[in-house]
């Protein structure tokens, strides 16, 4: 009875000291590498996976890794081959909509870790060694633990019911049963994966020197805001005037303003023209029997089309120019 009670006591007081790390998929990754007539590789990838790590506190190898891969997401980037990968032929994803690794026992090497476990595949489980390193904690920018992980295995495709090919000359196939596997897993605390926000941050000087600030790589200090210069301000000149210490300020309007001015100015001219014919011909009508067009009301409705045409030409002028 002691025994089994210290059997238990010394478990829970193992886990209580084993700290969960979690898959954050944001930059992890698994990647395949498929034989292709003899000489070329087929690559793809699975967009979708979970798992996590159990690392005990103080101590450098993992006691459990652990991956759920979605079938259903291979990726070779042609949407008719995958279709074929996700049949019953390869993946059956209908059936089987899951791969999975689940360790046993991880064991320290020479170039990092092995982990042993059961690798399932459209239901077909065997027994599977991947290896893999594991880097030291990292903080991220914003201050989130982070060990990366990479690992790489290779494993027959046959051993699970996956044996398609088509046949070339003499006894090649077209497709290899060699398949390679490798990648990289940012794992975070359960309870502490960065937000998937923090990375569309903007990056600029005054960021970076306020992230080292936060993190106690350099003492506050006051960062002058950089002065943003209006578009308006850039493109004025500066215009002094004769016998005159006082400057002011004109503003160079563009090719596409004075066209449009032009045109409207145009438009505006024809109509102080046809104003002014159409009084000549109101003067007409009303004084039908004594006004003569040389005469001294001819003469001073002439005048008056003239004086409203320099007129219009003036403020124009002083629209156009002046402002």
């Amino acid at each position: 009875m002691n025994k089994l009670f210290l059997l238990v006591m010394l478990v829970l007081s193992s886990s209580a000291f084993s700290k969960t790390w979690t898959i954050n998929r944001d930059h992890s990754e698994i990647l395949f590498l498929v034989p292709y007539l003899k000489v070329a590789e087929l690559t793809g990838r699975f967009n979708s996976f979970t798992g996590g790590m159990d690392l005990p506190e103080g101590k450098e190898i993992p006691t459990m890794l652990d991956v759920e891969i979605a079938s259903g997401s291979i990726d070779t980037g042609n949407k008719m081959r995958d279709g074929h990968l996700r049949g019953s032929e390869f993946f059956a994803s209908q059936t089987h909509p899951h791969i999975t690794f689940q360790s046993e026992d991880i064991k320290k090497t020479n170039s990092g870790f092995a982990a042993t476990g059961t690798l399932t595949i459209r239901g077909v489980s065997r027994p599977h060694t991947f290896t893999f390193t594991l880097a030291p904690m990292m903080k991220d920018t914003w201050g989130y633990e982070n060990r990366m992980v990479r690992f790489e295995t290779e494993l027959d495709r046959t051993n699970f019911n996956m044996s398609w090919n088509k046949t070339l000359e003499g006894k090649d196939y077209l497709i290899g049963d060699k398949i390679s596997i490798r990648g990289t897993f940012q794992m975070q605390p359960a309870q502490g994966v960065t937000p998937k926000s923090k990375h569309m941050l903007p990056d600029t000087s005054y960021i970076r020197s306020r992230e080292r600030v936060a993190r106690g790589e350099e003492s506050a200090v006051k960062i002058e805001t950089p002065v943003v210069v209006p578009r308006d301000e850039i493109v004025r000149t500066i215009v002094k005037e004769k016998d005159s210490s006082v400057t002011h300020e004109k503003e160079g309007h563009s090719l596409y303003w004075w066209l449009s001015f032009g045109v409207l100015g145009m438009f505006g001219f024809v109509g102080v023209a046809l104003a002014g014919i159409g009084g000549k011909k109101a003067l007409l009508k009303a004084y039908a029997h004594g006004y003569e067009e040389t005469g001294r009301l001819g003469l001073l409705s002439d005048l008056v089309v003239i004086a409203v045409v320099l007129l219009y030409s003036y403020a124009l002028w002083v629209v156009g120019w002046e402002f």
